[in-house]
């Protein structure tokens, strides 16, 4: 905002000492609220007030800037045109080039460029860049430009929640259903350790596409920080704050919008969670009502009511009941200690509150059997006492609240809900791990299939791009069997839905949301093998869910003990690590040794010493043969390296002192590219001079993943991978229409195409059982029937109304995914696919951006190398 706009020192003292007369007060607060520049002069008139009883002068301030022209460049991002300004700084449209995406861009006014608002703009690109949830605003990156600093986020297509309140009066129902899921953002930042501090409507954006998203950031900080203090420590005094931004929120600072601030915030006391939750109470008491609870005039005045609990009642009450007020009320209490402890309390008394109370129902119900003259009856039984001994608690029972998702979906109108079988109550679908993903005709539809899936979305890449390929597939099914609903339909076809889970922060907490409050039959995804043996052993197979991995190769998963009365209940769409070792094998003496001239070949494993690779290790060291011979024979040819601690350099150097120490020809590395990069990194670095360096093949990995190396100290030549063989055209296909919604995020060699196929199968293993009930041991007894023989049937939407002809007839279709042809053991759970070699390839300018196969495959059926080496 220009500073010709700013508010004058005069207007500032008035607005400070509670003289302005209210129709310029909520004007001249909303403009502090926007505006660094008058929020600092508030602040230190304020405090000058506080020592002196009169405002002290203005300080100098630098301009404006103008803003930036349609074209320009902010580091790798082209600006379009600026969408919004306050007193921080402007916030753009821009284009990065890159991943070819729309991005907000914030940039931080030279003005404002103090220490500490640099600080603070920098811990909102941390804080928000830590949280991954639906309702949170995604942060991109983050960096310098000339004398600014920026953020990179999402661009949402949308308004704010204060614009979307003014667009027409709402519902109170559908102002609540809003406000809910950015209460659910809000909860998972708490959750995170992280105060927002300055909620209110504007930073709430409400997207064209439904979505709510909580936004920035900029005032919030970090609570219980690690980094905060050593561990021999001493505690601080009590009642000081222990963070490392302790400095930032002394004591008389004002940080927060005043209209949305809780009274300890107007003290100078450090905020918490029930700061925030006081914060979102003002703002939805004033979404609801058209109206804020607290009306000035005046900061003292407003300061007063605040502190009075002095809540108005409102003009309009717009038929909000008084169950749900009272729970907003309880969030606007002067006391941090007399709010609810958490957002989730919140968020469950506020979903109470919106439900019609059980008392009326009885009412209802019971003036109905007045009306067809069974008053009589009814009054006996309302007052029956049941006798001593005849299960006086069971009669006595709250009724059960639901019977199907239906009911609950009618009883919470706009909010997914599910009705819990154990005792018939209805549990919101969405939780603190878990997010549902359906069609709008999902929530009402009585036969709708909800199956679950866990990724560590909020952990590495990988997790939230393989929940965005199960989503992808289940709109795909969602779209093309829309056309089957309704009575006149040809086919009856059940809407398959979702609720997707983080599974980085405690997944057995996911995993029981989904399978006790929900009642999912099926579970696709997690992170790692240990975590599915852990808790299909404990909790999976023991409530009959059916689990699919598709992102572990680990062999345990599939050898846990399997109940005699159930069909196989964990199946696997990745393949297993002992496969990808049959390839390594075969693909070592065939295609990699005969390349390095070595008169004598010498080979070396990296690994690590964990249950996951140890199989790996094994199959290997009694499948591989070179020199002519096998590895036993070998001898000291052979030899296995584990990785050290790649965090020290003392660890990197054992390790690679280990591997130098038999120049190997080759080295075999498996691992997470975390230690695989900087231990080849040292190997390279401590390799001697006159002795010809080692050719590195890279397994289940990208050989892209040493790009940083190449060209430097290490020949692209000398880089091999090992990676599941994909179908050159549908796996390219796939790849194009997913980065059509998901720009530039996969490659043919990195994509969730594993994840994507398992959806499609444990959909058609639903559907195949028509209008039975879909439990997890039926659909696991209806897998084998995607298996041959049977009806050619590819993953994806050409494909199916071909599937659902053939499986309602009860047929079999021989189902194929995106990079492989889905034959599963139906004793073992598991498949085998063919892997091929991978070399890197290089752009325009030379530099390694990907790899490309090298027309070398194993197939896996004849265990046979087959095809030619034309690496680039």
């Amino acid at each position: 905002m220009p500073a010709s706009q700013c508010l004058t020192e005069e207007t500032i003292a008035e607005l400070v000492e509670g003289r302005l007369e209210p129709e310029r007060f909520e004007s001249a607060e909303r403009h502090v609220s926007e505006c660094a520049r008058c929020m600092r002069l508030v602040d230190e008139a304020g405090g000058a007030l506080s020592s002196s009883g009169s405002p002290s002068g203005p300080p100098s301030a630098g301009a404006f800037p103008a803003p930036l022209a349609a074209g320009a460049h902010v580091g790798r991002y082209e600006i379009i045109e600026p969408v919004g300004a306050g007193g921080m700084g402007r916030v753009y449209s821009a284009r990065d080039p890159v991943l070819d995406r729309r991005v907000a861009l914030k940039l931080l006014h030279p003005h404002a460029a103090t220490d500490e608002l640099e600080t603070r703009l920098l811990r909102e690109a941390k804080a928000m860049a830590r949280l991954s949830h639906p309702e949170v605003i995604t942060v991109h990156d983050a960096g310098r430009y000339a004398d600014q600093l920026f953020i990179a986020m999402e661009f949402v297509e949308g308004r704010t929640l204060r614009q979307w309140l003014a667009q027409k009066r709402r519902p109170w129902r559908e102002v609540l259903a809003v406000f809910l899921r950015a209460g659910r953002g809000l909860a998972r930042a708490h959750e995170a350790g992280i105060i927002h501090r300055d909620f209110k409507p504007d930073n709430v954006l409400v997207g064209d596409d439904g979505r709510v998203r909580v936004t920035d950031f900029g005032l919030a900080r970090a609570v219980q920080s690690p980094e905060a203090a050593p561990e021999d420590a001493p505690a601080p005094p009590l009642g000081e704050e222990t963070t490392i931004e302790a400095t930032l929120t002394r004591t008389g600072t004002l940080l927060g919008t005043p209209a949305y601030m809780a009274p300890e915030q107007h003290a100078g006391a450090p905020a918490d969670e029930r700061s925030d939750i006081y914060a979102f109470c003002v703002a939805l008491y004033e979404g609801v009502y058209g109206e804020r609870p607290f009306p000035g005039p005046g900061m003292a005045a407003l300061v007063a009511q605040k502190r009075d609990g002095a809540v108005r009642t409102p003009k309009d009450e717009r038929g909000v009941p008084r169950r749900l007020r009272r729970a907003i009320l309880q969030g606007l209490r002067p006391s941090a200690v007399e709010r609810y402890p958490s957002m989730p309390a919140l968020l469950d008394a506020l979903e109470r509150g919106s439900r019609a109370p059980r008392a009326w129902i009885a009412a209802g119900a019971f003036a109905g059997l007045v009306a067809a003259g069974a008053a009589a009856w009814g009054a006996r039984a309302l007052h029956h006492d049941p006798p001593a001994g005849s299960g006086s608690a069971t009669a006595a029972a709250a009724p059960r609240e639901c019977a199907t998702h239906r009911d609950c979906v009618q009883s919470h109108p706009g909010a997914p809900f599910a009705c819990r079988a154990s005792d018939g109550t209805c549990v919101a679908m969405a939780s603190e791990d878990c997010t549902p993903m359906f069609e709008p005709g999902d929530l009402e539809s009585k036969d709708t299939v909800w199956l679950g899936a866990m990724f560590p979305v909020k952990g590495p890449a990988y997790g939230k791009i393989n929940m965005e390929g199960v989503d992808m597939a289940r709109a795909e099914l969602a779209h093309e069997t829309s056309v089957l609903s309704g009575s006149n339909a040809s086919l009856h076809v059940r809407p398959i839905a979702l609720v997707g889970c983080d599974d980085s922060v405690d997944a057995r907490r996911a995993a029981t949301h989904l399978v006790d409050d929900i009642g999912v039959p099926a579970i696709l995804g997690f992170a790692n093998g240990k975590e599915l043996t852990e808790l299909a052993g404990s909790l999976l197979i023991q409530r009959h869910v059916l689990s699919i991995a598709t992102i572990t190769s680990s062999p345990l998963v599939l050898r846990l003990p399997q109940p005699a009365d159930l069909p196989r209940m964990i199946w696997r769409t990745n393949y297993s690590v002992e496969a990808a070792a049959d390839a390594t094998a075969a693909l070592l003496p065939a295609a990699i040794e005969p390349k390095t001239g070595a008169a004598r070949t010498r080979v070396t494993l990296v690994r690590d010493d964990i249950s996951y690779v140890l199989p790996f290790a094994q199959r290997l060291y009694g499948a591989l043969r070179f020199n002519g011979k096998s590895a036993v024979d070998n001898g000291d040819d052979y030899k296995e390296v584990l990785f050290g601690d790649t965090g020290t350099r003392e660890g990197l150097g054992r390790a690679a002192a280990d591997v130098i120490r038999d120049r190997p020809t080759l080295v075999v590395v498996i691992g997470q590219a975390e230690k695989v990069v900087p231990t080849v990194r040292e190997v390279e670095a401590r390799w001697p001079a006159s002795t010809p360096r080692p050719v590195y093949v890279i397994v289940e990995d990208t050989s892209a993943i040493l790009a940083p190396l190449m060209g430097k100290t290490l020949d692209r030549r000398r880089v091999f991978a090992i990676s599941s063989a994909s179908m050159p055209a549908r796996t390219a296909h796939f790849v194009l229409r997913f980065n059509m919604l998901h720009p530039g995020e996969a490659t043919e060699t990195i994509n969730p195409g594993g994840s994507y196929d398992a959806f499609y199968m444990a959909a058609y293993a639903a559907l195949a059982l028509g209008d039975r009930a879909v439990t997890g041991p039926a659909m696991a007894a209806s897998i084998p029937r995607t298996l041959p023989p049977g009806r050619p049937i590819e993953t994806g939407s050409t494909d199916v109304f071909a599937a659902l002809t053939a499986l309602s007839r009860g047929e079999n279709i021989d189902l194929s995914g995106t990079s492989g042809d889905m034959d599963f053991d139906p004793v073992t759970g598991d498949w085998s696919p063919d892997f091929t070699l991978l070399c890197p390839a290089v752009d325009r300018e030379g530099h390694v951006t990907k790899d490309v196969e090298s027309g070398v495959v194993y197939a896996a059926k004849t265990r046979t190398v087959q095809g030619t080496m034309r690496c680039p």
